[in-house]
């Protein structure tokens, strides 16, 4: 039992009739095939959104360069520590012991003298300053 075609339109067909087309997909195939379409187009629509999302990729870059620097300056840094610790023992070991006791008793001279010694720098930074610009002015 099939009805016939109005002008642009298909003749509807009733299942277990002759006309029936085995090929046509059933009504639950056919949502199942459009929430498949629909999850996909979701997922393309994201990873577009994500491609084309500038500030985004702008601080992912940044970020990841950030933790590049930080690596290369904790390299950087051990190197450092251990050529001054070696550049130290290489200088202990050649300073005579005489010059080794007065830059102790300097350094010992200038922590209990802070005061006196930070207003000399001043004074003398001061002076320096003023010498400076009064060539700069000539």
């Amino acid at each position: 039992m099939s009805t016939t075609p109005s002008k642009g339109r298909r003749a509807a067909t009733v299942p277990g009739t002759p006309d029936a087309d085995p090929d046509k997909p059933t009504p639950e195939e056919l949502r199942a095939q459009a929430r498949h379409t629909r999850e996909e187009l979701g997922r393309t629509v994201e990873a577009l959104m994500t491609k084309t999302d500038v500030k985004t990729r702008a601080m992912q870059a940044a970020t990841g360069m950030k933790d590049q620097l930080g690596e290369k300056a904790g390299v950087a840094r051990e190197q450092i520590a251990a050529t001054a610790a070696t550049a130290g023992e290489k200088l202990r070991d050649t300073t005579p012991g005489t010059v080794q006791a007065s830059a102790r008793q300097a350094a010992e001279v200038a922590r209990r003298n802070r005061l006196p010694l930070l207003a000399g720098s001043a004074a003398a930074t001061l002076a320096l300053l003023m010498v400076i610009r009064r060539r700069r002015s000539h």
